[in-house]
């Protein structure tokens, strides 16, 4: 006899249940004669049908247990209704899957109410009595004609009974599953919370996905900072030769950037056949043939994309979706809380940093102007004498860059005060870029625009001012004479909210692993004179406003630098 205790909580469709109903049939004997005996019983069968419903409710209400199910009289003459069709039904030879589906649901509908399986098992057996007695009373033909039809009836029945333990059996797994699945979920919460390593509960999840839902592979993907590209953080059941795929495009053509996007469930049963999402190269190149995609999200935008990907086809329930969804918010929950804790740390840090420079350039500019005073009067003394005038122009100018040394430490620890209005940022960096160009006018560096939307955006005009001044600084120092610098502004959409996408590029040497890693700590340069605090203060501007800025990924050709800022004011300000 085949296994079916093993395939009960796969039965998700009529196709699928035909297909055991149909191996029973062969278990059973059931032969194709038996189709044409019980089609002849219809007609004497009928008479019998009100008779039998009667009996099998007023019978059913002698029993206090299951009367408790039923809730008045109009719930028990649609049952009566329900129960004449099944019976019709008995009789009509069509056994197909619709024929199955119907009288499983029956079942199920049985198990929703709380009927318990022994009041069907006993109610089953009274009409299966009624039924044979009644046909013996009223049957006009030959009596060895009707016996000979009765064990036809009586498999018939027995697959009945069979199709409705399926239905108890089905759903007992459900619930159980169900159970698993949530005490699943609270014990990745409560490590969640315990363990505060992010990377490590992104595997974690990763690892619990692919058990629980039987998968092959499963895997985070984190959005990049320039909102372009969808970077794998972590993956479970990945074969050693598939490991190349490290990051997938993040737009809506495939099933996992369209996640990214979406806030519900996206679900992909057969590759084969679907027509609205592609599959990434990564997928592909595991062999994937379905996926149950689900954002992680963040408190402004998406964190990334929890996945779990099958080189089978797969037919997903909604318990599938919702235990996927349920790690997915305990991984958004974790993430949220350690940016908001870095933030603080970093909020505490810059305050201790900001009160400590005041206080140092308070004092040190009293010294320094007393020292300007002596050097004032020490020129009066050596007038005429080049090498001492030099010396006191040399003191000066290194007087003047610690003044400024400190003004930036402390502008730089200082709490950002935004004052946005509309503005078009393509007009900012233009005026931005000519106060620059004078001052560097012997490399000839030319600036190239490309604007593919408009560049109205709500900003405050005096910071964003600052930080193309101290891009631009930069990328004309690495830029050779006549080189250029390229700037393209796009539209990137997140969920409904829209954002400019800036490049600018130079056409220097480009970036080593180590500056690409270092260029925004403070106090970080490749330059002989800097503060090391301009692309720092840049992005901590740039935060201030919702966005990101950080270094494109483009190695191939100078250094790229991307700015990402929401048009409109978000509801929150903390940035990426």
């Amino acid at each position: 006899m085949p296994d079916y205790d093993q395939q009960y909580s796969s039965l998700t469709s009529p196709e699928e249940l035909f297909v055991l109903y149909q191996s029973l049939q062969r278990y059973v004997g059931w032969k194709e004669d038996d189709t044409r005996r019980l089609r002849a019983l219809r007609g004497v069968a009928e008479r019998l049908l009100p008779d039998l419903v009667e009996d099998f409710y007023h019978e059913i209400q002698n029993h206090p247990v299951a009367a408790r199910v039923f809730s008045g009289s109009e719930q028990i003459a649609r049952l009566k209704r329900t129960l004449k069709l099944w019976l019709r039904e008995l009789f009509s030879g069509n056994y197909d899957a619709s024929y199955v589906w119907r009288h499983w649901q029956a079942g199920l509908r049985h198990v929703q109410i709380g009927l318990p399986s022994v009041y069907t098992h006993a109610a089953l057996a009274r009409l299966r009595q009624g039924l044979m007695t009644g046909l013996q009373e009223i049957w006009p033909g030959e009596p060895t004609d009707l016996l000979d039809s009765f064990p036809a009836l009586n498999r018939l029945l027995d697959l009945d009974l069979a199709i409705i333990d399926w239905a108890y059996h089905s759903e007992t797994v459900a619930r159980e599953q169900r159970a698993a699945r949530l005490a699943e979920v609270a014990e990745f919460g409560r490590k969640a919370f315990l363990n505060f390593d992010v990377g490590q509960l992104m595997g974690e999840a990763c690892r619990r996905t692919v058990e629980t839902l039987r998968a092959d592979v499963g895997s985070v993907w984190e959005l990049n900072l320039t909102g372009d590209r969808l970077v794998r953080s972590s993956v479970f059941g990945l074969k050693v030769e598939e490991a190349a795929i490290e990051s997938i495009e993040a737009d809506t053509a495939t099933s996992t950037g369209f996640s990214l996007h979406s806030s519900l469930p996206i679900v992909v049963e057969d590759q084969s056949s679907e027509t609205t999402h592609q599959f990434s190269t990564f997928q592909q190149t595991i062999g994937s043939r379905a996926c149950l995609c689900i954002a992680i999200q963040g408190s402004v935008r998406p964190f990334g994309v929890l996945q779990v990907d099958f080189r089978s086809p797969r037919v997903f329930t909604d318990a599938d979706a919702t235990f996927l969804q349920s790690i997915s918010n305990v991984l958004a929950a974790v993430i949220s809380r350690q940016q908001t804790e870095d933030l603080a740390r970093q909020s505490e840090r810059l305050a201790a940093i900001g009160q400590m420079m005041t206080g140092l350039a308070h004092e040190s500019r009293n010294a320094l102007q007393r020292s300007q005073a002596c050097l004032e009067m020490l020129t009066l003394e050596v007038a005429g004498q080049d090498r001492a005038g030099d010396l006191i122009t040399r003191i000066q100018k290194a007087q003047n860059h610690l003044l400024h040394l400190f003004e930036e430490v402390r502008g730089y620890a200082s709490p950002i005060h935004l004052h946005r209005k509309s503005c078009d940022l393509r007009s900012i960096w233009r005026e931005t870029w000519s106060h620059l160009e004078s001052s560097h006018r012997p490399k000839s560096i030319e600036l190239v625009e490309t604007c593919l939307v408009d560049c109205n955006c709500c900003v405050d005009p005096n910071s964003m001012e600052q930080v193309f001044r101290n891009i631009f600084d930069n990328a004309i120092h690495a830029s050779p004479q006549g080189g250029k610098i390229f700037v393209q502004c796009t539209q990137l959409q997140l969920l409904a909210e829209q954002f400019l996408r800036i490049s600018i590029r130079d056409q220097g040497p480009g970036l080593s692993v180590e500056q690409r890693d270092r260029m925004f700590d403070p106090f970080y340069t490749t330059k002989t004179h800097g503060t090391g605090l301009g692309l720092a203060i840049a992005r901590r501007i740039i935060n201030a406003h919702g966005g990101n800025l950080s270094a494109g990924s483009d190695t191939t050709s100078g250094a790229e630098l991307v700015l990402t800022i929401p048009r409109q004011p978000g509801k929150h300000s903390a940035g990426w």
